[in-house]
């Protein structure tokens, strides 16, 4: 339910109460009530600019095909077909607040002083008035609202509440004659208040209180307060026997159809007070709940806080009208300056510098509950514990503000490598960061290995002097030893036998064995040019403690046997433009992928019955994010950094990428002009779409409506008459074919969306008709003809006259009969010619050049014919015959 006041009243009277409420709520609650908003939900935000309407959005829904339905200020409802806006203006020309779908997929309306409801003529939507359908004496009302309930719609305009059945109206009234407030469905059945504190539940035609203001025995006023103002705001399922009942000034309450009781939630303290006109329950069993200027609050079922949206992580303001969640788990928020969807609940969450973070994120490392997270602008970690909003992240002061490219665990610390050094950070305690190894202040420090092999060894990579060895005994470090490399050190990582690999900025990889010479004199063997290796810049990982090297052009691994890098197929087909970001401990491994590397997609392969198996679908949404490393946490959570911003992945949040959706054939042109959809008539073309024989130009746009991503929808196309199979995959939301020839004719279309699903197949048929001198009429008066001409030519040259006009007529017939043999033979001859005219061309020379003798030959064998009928034998009466010319 929208809005944040009862139906009936002015608009101007809406935004004054409006006004009031968000003062009260300003005065009366403060900030600081709900913990700090941080992570960003993906969302797609739709300003007024986008849309080209005004700013207030009351109501959004989607109908069965997945298009949606927004209720503007001034401008009617707004229609997203997952491409294009458009406006559906009401028939007065004003505000549309309220929309409801009912179960056949009918979309109802409700506005300023008028109802109707919204239907498909020949590809487009179009309003379609009621009010002339109510009594006379009804008609004249403020803002009106509807609610659709299985095959039942109601409107409410204030006054009365109007069941729509059988094309026409039944009024349902107030006994106490004070009209109705809100409508709100729950639990198979309409609830609504009065004034009074009433609360009614309608079923049919009839409106039946089932809880009454009783001040005498509950002490006060449950609905009511001091100002005699009713404070019902929302009325939601909590299960099927209960319904939750939202009030502004005393919170959430249950009602169970015999007792009220109260519903305490951890946003109380701010709701009360604050709370708004909208609501809805999620796919999920959580509630949605707007407040008057604070955004969408989520709670569950107990009551806890699950999500806040607002402003400052993601709203485009903080003034809400509407709620609605389609079956995508998309929430659609409409505020007072456009519209917004959020994915939730949603696996993936952003951290940026909102959330306490700032520059790019080089690593991450998890210790005791604690994120902690190395970027190119400092160190930072998260404030424990976590809230249910989300991370909060906080600088950790005295490492300097700038470039820091690694963090590790070491036991119950936390190492640091900058570019001023080694720092440790000791949470439990001091906070201050110390200088791990002051032999290496303003060493730039870019990567940190805690032995396995080794406990209590550090290997810390700078981009000068090589390797330092570290070792952390009694409190103190001290240096084991240290391998002097004449190149920049960016990798580091230990293999099963405890053996050091790293890689140089411009020389390949060095494998540092310690068992040949401990710590002080260890064996080292570069792998580079001299194993093979084009020169440039390579990148290592360890994956079940094999070792891969890759480069843009290449992706290697270490084969024992040979001790050399081979090429490797075990992730991908091919492995170019492939970068391996880390395999974190639940045995996963995550890579880049795509041109250039550190550009592509997040892919995570599982591993199962020792094969990887690809899990793309779900991180197809950080395609335009450069993930540059990968962390995890234990409990389900994976750290992707990346620039400017943290991506958090919880894989405990089920993602719901291969619901359902349709593909929608949103308009068609011909010749430029349109037949079907926005711009074309308003008269049904009936089944099929029937078109002149030089309309023979046509455009098909369609979309594929999933709207989770503004990006990645992509189609594959037929048309049936003239294709023989589907198209490849393409991201045209469009398909033109030219100079089609007449006949019959099928549009397909399917879309599959970014993450791999596949919509149903939308279809269109339609019939270019053939010019008047293909028709079968003309046809058959050709025949017609034809034989008239032949009877004609036969009984001329029968009655023995051959006149100049029986030549003609004789040669006429014969011209028709060989158009007629070309007619047939022509596209025998095109076909055996391969489309070459020499061919046809023969062919016309070689009936030409029968035309006159043909036309001399039937002349003879009629006049012959003529003349043997003309000699008759006769006998007489001897019995001798007698013969002659007759």
């Amino acid at each position: 339910m929208n809005g944040s006041v009862p139906p009936g009243k002015a608009t101007g009277y809406l935004a004054v109460i409006h006004l009031l409420l968000a003062i009260l709520a300003a005065v009366c609650t403060a900030d600081d009530t709900l913990p700090q908003v941080t992570g960003k939900p993906f969302s797609n935000t739709y300003p007024p600019i986008v849309y080209k309407g005004q700013n207030q959005v009351y109501d959004v829904v989607k109908d069965h095909r997945g298009v949606l339905f927004a209720g503007n200020n001034v401008n009617g409802v707004l229609e997203y077909d997952g491409i294009t806006w458009r406006t559906i203006a009401l028939s007065n020309n004003n505000t549309a607040y309220s929309l409801s779908v009912s179960k056949s997929g009918q979309v109802f309306v409700a506005g300023a002083g008028e109802i109707g409801f919204l239907s498909q003529v020949n590809g487009k939507t179009i309003y379609q008035s009621l009010l002339p359908h109510l009594p006379e004496p009804y008609r004249k009302f403020g803002r009106a609202q509807v609610k659709c309930i299985a095959d039942r719609t109601y409107f409410n305009t204030g006054t009365a509440i109007f069941l729509w059945e059988n094309n026409g109206f039944f009024a349902i009234e107030n006994p106490s004659g004070s009209g109705f407030d809100d409508l709100f469905a729950a639990n198979g059945a309409i609830y609504t208040s009065d004034r009074d504190g009433t609360i009614f539940m309608i079923r049919d035609r009839t409106a039946e209180p089932v809880f009454r203001e009783q001040p005498e025995v509950f002490g006060g006023y449950i609905f009511k307060n001091e100002y005699d103002m009713p404070s019902i705001n929302l009325i939601l399922p909590l299960d099927p026997d209960t319904i939750l009942i939202g009030t502004y000034f005393r919170g959430f309450l249950t009602f169970d159809g015999r007792q009220l009781a109260p519903f305490e939630t951890e946003a109380d303290a701010f709701l009360i007070g604050n709370m708004g006109y909208s609501g809805t329950r999620l796919n999920n069993g959580e509630f949605a709940v707007s407040t008057v200027d604070r955004g969408v609050i989520v709670i569950d079922r107990g009551g806890r806080l699950k999500a806040w949206f607002r402003q400052d992580n993601g709203l485009t303001e903080n003034i809400v009208y509407g709620v609605f969640q389609d079956t995508h788990n998309g929430l659609w928020i409409a505020t007072d300056f456009g519209l917004n969807q959020m994915l939730y609940p949603s696996p993936f969450t952003r951290y940026d510098r909102e959330s306490g973070l700032a520059g790019q994120v080089r690593k991450t490392a998890e210790l005791n509950g604690t994120l902690y997270v190395a970027t190119s602008r400092g160190a930072f970690k998260s404030r424990s514990p976590a809230s249910a909003l989300g991370l909060e992240f906080e600088r950790i002061t005295g490492i300097h503000p700038s470039e820091t490219g690694a963090v590790a665990p070491f036991g119950n610390t936390v190492l640091f490598g900058s570019i001023f050094g080694l720092f440790q950070v000791t949470p439990m305690a001091s906070e201050t960061p110390v200088l791990a190894v002051p032999w290496l202040k303003d060493r730039d420090c870019r990567f940190i290995e805690v032995s396995r092999k080794c406990p209590g060894i550090v290997y810390a990579g700078t981009a000068y002097d090589g390797i330092h060895i570290l070792r952390f005994r009694e409190n103190q470090w001290t240096r084991e030893g240290h391998i002097p490399l004449n190149d920049a050190v960016f990798f580091g990582a230990e293999d099963k036998d405890g053996r050091l690999w790293v890689t140089g900025m411009n020389s390949g990889m060095y494998r540092i064995d310690f068992s040949t010479g401990g710590f002080e004199q260890p064996g080292v063997k570069n792998y580079y040019t001299n194993q093979g290796l084009p020169e440039g810049y390579y990148a290592a990982s360890i994956v079940d403690r094999d070792i891969f090297l890759y480069s843009d052009e290449v992706f290697l691994s270490y084969n024992r046997e040979a001790d050399r890098f081979v090429p490797d197929t075990r992730f991908f087909d091919d492995p170019t433009h492939t970068g391996i970001l880390d395999q974190t401990p639940d045995g996963s491994v995550w890579f880049t992928k795509g041109r250039p590397r550190r550009l592509g997609l997040a892919v995570k392969q599982q591993k199962k019955d020792g094969v990887y198996h690809r899990l793309a679908a779900p991180f197809q949404r950080f395609n335009n994010f450069q993930i540059r490393n990968v962390g995890y946490d234990g409990n389900n959570r994976t750290y992707l950094g990346a620039d400017q911003s943290l991506l958090v992945y919880d894989a405990g949040i089920p993602f719901p990428s291969g619901a359902p959706f349709t593909t929608l054939i949103r308009k068609i042109t011909v010749n430029g002009t349109p037949v079907f959809g926005p711009g074309a008539p308003d008269t049904s073309p009936g089944a099929t779409l029937r078109l002149k024989h030089t309309e023979n130009a046509l455009r098909f746009d369609y979309a594929g409506l999933f709207t989770d991503v503004s990006f990645g929808n992509r189609y594959a196309v037929q048309l049936e008459g003239l294709e023989s199979g589907f198209s490849q995959w393409g991201d045209a939301a469009y398909k033109e074919y030219t100079n089609l020839e007449p006949g019959q004719y099928r549009f397909l279309v399917k879309s599959r969306n970014l993450y791999g699903t596949r919509s149903d197949t939308a279809a269109i048929a339609f019939k270019i008709l053939p010019p008047w001198w293909e028709t079968w009429w003309f046809y058959l008066a050709e025949i017609s003809l034809l034989l008239l001409l032949i009877l004609a030519s036969f009984l001329l040259n029968r009655s023995g006259e051959v006149s100049r006009f029986t030549k003609v007529v004789t040669f006429v017939t014969l011209v028709v009969v060989f158009e007629s043999i070309m007619f047939v033979a022509e596209p025998f001859a095109e076909a055996f010619g391969g489309g070459v005219p020499v061919v046809q061309l023969l062919l016309n020379i070689g009936l030409a050049m029968m035309l006159q003798p043909s036309q001399e030959l039937v002349s003879r064998l009629l006049i012959a014919r003529r003349k043997k009928r003309r000699y008759r034998v006769t006998f007489d009466r001897d019995g001798q015959w007698h013969g002659g010319a007759h």
